[in-house]
Order: structure tokens, then C-alpha cells, then sequence
């Protein structure tokens, strides 16, 4: 993959990977899994995150502070989050600054990469 894409070709390339990810047989061999997640930790900043495909659901672990009280404990919440579409809901969890910009990059490389 060309290290010069365009900022939009490379949104447009994860969109499309993430379309692709999503199809039936994907889901139900769980390839894409990793790529979900990490789609998803990312989008939430999350420290862990569960896809239940039967259900619909899908549950994050958010830390909310991003630090310790002086025991080491984070404060953290669990949410669940219900979906119709697991493509749409990734689909809205893409985003365009520099910084994702360059995950994606390394997303895209990686799976150009397995291709």
C-alpha cells in the first residue's frame, strides 16, 4: 500500500474494509473480530470491549479519569450498547483527525498485508 493515500482515501479504504468485514460468514467465523475491537476500543477509549452478535450488544469497559487513586483502582463504567447493523454502528465510529488517521493506516497495511 502506497504510504502517500490521501487522508479521504484512506478513510474510504476503512470503510470499505469495514464493510467487507462485516459480512456473514466473517461474523461467523469471527476473522474480523480483532479489527472490530480495535475499531471500537479505539472510537471509545476503551480498556476492554465484548461483541455478543447473537444479541446485538456490544459492551465497553470505559475508564473515565485515565489515572489511579492512590490504590491503583480506576474509576470505570460498563456500557452496553444495543445495535440493529454492526457494520453502520463501526461505520459511525470512524473518524478523521491525524491521529486515527495514522492507526487506520496501519490497519489497512496490516491487512493488505494477509490479503
Amino acid at each position: 500500500m502506497k504510504n502517500n493515500l490521501s487522508n479521504e482515501v484512506i478513510l474510504q479504504e476503512m470503510r470499505r474494509l469495514l464493510a467487507y468485514s462485516c459480512n456473514d460468514s466473517s461474523i461467523e467465523n469471527n476473522h474480523y473480530e480483532n479489527l472490530h475491537l480495535v475499531i471500537l476500543k479505539k472510537h471509545f477509549n476503551a480498556e476492554d470491549v465484548r461483541i455478543d452478535h447473537l444479541n446485538n450488544v456490544i459492551h465497553v469497559h470505559i475508564c473515565l479519569d485515565g489515572g489511579a487513586d492512590f490504590f491503583g483502582r480506576k474509576s470505570v463504567v460498563d456500557v452496553e450498547m444495543k445495535y440493529t447493523d454492526i457494520n453502520e454502528f463501526l461505520q459511525n465510529c470512524i473518524e478523521g483527525s491525524d491521529q486515527n488517521i495514522f492507526f487506520y493506516k496501519n490497519i489497512l497495511n496490516f491487512y493488505s498485508r494477509e490479503v
